[in-house]
């Protein structure tokens, strides 16, 4: 009996082992849609500066697929936390930066299905510094948010890690960490001040090795890559000058920077996705391309005037931290040449599709059979393989409090929309076209005089949906604290 037991439990395994796609899943830091859809942004004054994006703007949509319609939050952790779990924020976050070890992620699901996992560069989600130095043991001296109760790479269900930002005390490039489940191993790595390298740039050639090696395994593989680029801070590229000197480049103005930085990022997927396409890796990996929140509404320095972009015809203002449609609607690209495809190149998609969508996808594409979400988390793998059903979203369910451990308080707030029109907890209801920064909105209070029929249906139908949810707890931010005082 105990061989059939055995024999059942590896079943998920065996069954699928052969069809069963390679995912690479690679976000990007504060890249609002609107900025890869323009060619120029300035601020509320007059001054504006260019740049140039050709891969992102038409090259990778000639590879894949380009979705308009992603939403995630407008701040990094809760964004990070909903696509790994699959679950709205308020059942997911406790803290900024932290998530609880209690969450299940995609990470898990697979592992347990077969498949290596690895989680490489910006984590975000660990809040201390005694979590990276104790991945699997932990150290409970903090009493508010113990190391033992956070979810690190490890714990959530990646085999390995080469990561930074893991925490908030660890500053970005700074030092990464590689820890090997398998072997126990931690190693450390300092790429500005060892000579190893620009740290974006050591991540894409430890994601290439890892890929390469993975190809000979016959085990599928799923690899969860974040980037720091193209945040703010602004330090100089390797295709300046002064690089690496650490500290804020001086010689341009953060405006400038911003979009050189753009510039970078799309020299930085072409060198990707040609080393993909040049090894025939997209015959048997999914890729699927993002960003965690739209781009810095100030340029990280307040007394800016609010960055917009234009195309020539429309303005966009960004829109980091508010919750707002540009505040979290970013681009999404889908690369993937297998015999059972679906994706359609060339094509621009405004399917309906959120953050906490991704756990779900993944999940259906490697065919682990789990759906824990509870029905807040929707596939979108049928746009991407044949036997995948999927589940369209009607309705884009944004509930933002980020409980940040800073003293600035956020607009947090829960909305709802459906592509159009957006209604939020207050009863501010907007037409997004008219004004996607949601600054104006067309009925307030919850009132209906005036509406036309269809704005009245609408109306209605998201009213249905704000009742399925809490509303947020509008905190006084300063009770919480920062986890490591």
């Amino acid at each position: 009996m105990r061989y059939i037991i055995k024999l059942l439990l590896l079943l998920p395994v065996v069954l699928f082992s052969q069809d069963r796609p390679n995912i690479i899943f690679l976000n990007f830091d504060d890249m609002g849609r609107e900025s890869i859809e323009s060619n120029q942004y300035g601020t509320s004054s007059p001054t504006q500066a260019s740049y140039s994006i050709p891969y992102m703007q038409d090259s990778l949509l000639q590879k894949g697929e380009y979705y308009t319609n992603f939403h995630v939050t407008p701040i990094c952790t809760p964004t990070r936390i909903a696509w790994l779990t699959g679950k709205y924020q308020y059942n997911n976050m406790e803290c900024f930066a932290w998530m609880h070890h209690s969450q299940r992620t995609f990470a898990h699901d697979l592992k347990f299905s077969g498949y290596n996992t690895s989680q490489m560069g910006k984590w975000h989600m660990s809040g201390r510094q005694d979590d990276m130095e104790y991945p699997l043991r932990g150290s409970d001296t903090d009493p508010k948010h113990p190391v033992s109760d956070t979810l690190n790479p490890i714990r959530a269900g990646f085999d390995d890690m080469f990561s930074f930002y893991v925490t908030n005390t660890i500053g970005t490039y700074d030092e990464f960490i590689f820890f090997d489940e398998k072997k126990d191993v931690i190693e450390y790595t300092q790429p500005k001040f060892s000579g190893v390298g620009y740290g974006d740039d050591v991540m894409l050639d430890t994601l290439m090795k890892r890929v390469t090696d993975w190809q000979q395994d016959s085990k599928p593989f799923l690899i969860y890559a974040s980037t720091w680029l193209p945040h703010t801070e602004y330090r100089p590229l390797p295709n300046e000058p002064d690089f690496p000197a650490y500290q804020t480049n001086a010689t341009r103005t953060p405006l400038e920077q911003h979009g050189k930085y753009l510039e970078y990022v799309d020299d930085y997927l072409s060198r990707f996705i040609g080393f993909m396409e040049d090894n025939n890796y997209l015959s048997n990996t999914v890729v699927i391309i993002t960003a965690d929140n739209g781009t810095w509404r100030r340029n990280n320095e307040n007394s800016n005037p609010e960055f917009q972009f234009t195309d020539g015809n429309n303005i966009w203002d960004s829109q980091k931290h508010y919750p707002s449609y540009n505040g979290g609607n970013v681009p999404l690209w889908v690369l993937y040449d297998g015999a059972n495809t679906t994706v359609q190149k060339g094509n621009t998609n405004d399917r309906l599709i959120q953050a906490e969508d991704i756990y779900s996808t993944v999940n259906e594409l490697a065919r682990t059979g789990r759906d824990d979400n509870k029905g807040q988390s929707k596939s979108f793998a049928d746009e991407i393989v044949n036997y995948a059903t999927g589940e369209v979203r009607q309705i884009i369910v944004q509930y933002f409090d980020p409980r940040t451990i800073f003293n600035n308080p956020h607009d947090e707030k829960l909305w709802v929309f459906d592509g159009t029109y957006a209604l939020d907890e207050f009863g501010n209801f907007y037409d997004v076209e008219d004004s996607p920064e949601m600054y104006i909105p067309a009925f307030t209070n919850f009132t209906t005089t005036g509406m036309n029929a269809s704005e009245l249906t609408a109306f209605n139908v998201l009213r249905d949906e704000l009742d399925n949810h809490p509303k947020v707890q509008h905190y006084n931010y300063k009770v919480l604290q920062n986890p490591n005082d």
